[in-house]
């Protein structure tokens, strides 16, 4: 897939400016260019990090923005946690600052290469995230919307990261297409409602989805 091509099919599913597509370009190339070192994302995916990783990662941005909007507060917060390569966090970051949205946004990723890559991208993208080199579970504060990509199934997650829900907060798993199996299990132990966005076609045709879980109880 040519370059014009990855960014034009990025643009007409987002509706972003060219800013912010030169900024992922600035991405992708610190992505390619640091991926021996730090081994970011599959090997197979490097030749379509734009639909694999940023647009799968874009697609919760109208989610968050919904939130932000309904939020009476003047800011919220979001943690994307295992954040990894920065997906979904770096790509959400991104296109809340391009609005100029204000949201406290927390990476969190307990491997040290992998923070210190977020710590570098942070800096050559000049955002405004967060990022904790720590596990999620030994996090105090509680926040709006946590996020999570591939992380683990969703009853884990859910014990793991139970300490940083809010009563109204929403968790955002994005899931392969184990995630009807992972829910039957996760409710035999967790209480909650969940809405299910399947994914675009263009994007990936595995099966997988995006869950919006709330009201999460035990």
């Amino acid at each position: 897939m040519s370059l014009t091509h990855k960014t034009k099919v990025f643009e007409e599913l987002y509706d972003v400016s060219r800013e912010t597509i030169e900024k992922l370009l600035i991405y992708e190339k610190l992505i390619l260019n640091a991926q021996e070192k730090y081994n970011l994302v599959g090997k197979s995916t490097l030749s379509q990090v734009w639909l694999r990783h940023f647009a799968d990662s874009a697609k919760i941005f109208q989610i968050i923005e919904d939130k932000y909007h309904k939020s009476k507060k003047n800011s919220i917060s979001f943690i994307d946690v295992g954040s990894g390569a920065g997906f979904p966090g770096v790509v959400i970051s991104l296109m809340l600052e391009a609005k100029n949205m204000i949201v406290r946004t927390v990476l969190i990723d307990s491997n040290k290469k992998k923070s210190t890559f977020l710590e570098n991208v942070k800096k050559k993208m000049e955002l405004s995230y967060i990022v904790l080199n720590k596990r999620s579970e030994s996090v105090e504060e509680k926040f709006d919307i946590i996020t999570a990509r591939a992380v683990t199934s969703i009853k884990k997650f859910l014990d793991i990261n139970y300490n940083l829900f809010k009563k109204d907060s929403i968790i955002i798993l994005l899931k392969g297409k184990t995630w009807r199996e992972e829910i039957k299990e996760s409710k035999k132990k967790w209480k909650f409602q969940f809405n299910v966005v399947k994914n675009n076609n263009q994007l990936d045709s595995s099966g997988g989805v995006t869950l919006i879980i709330r009201n999460v109880k035990k």
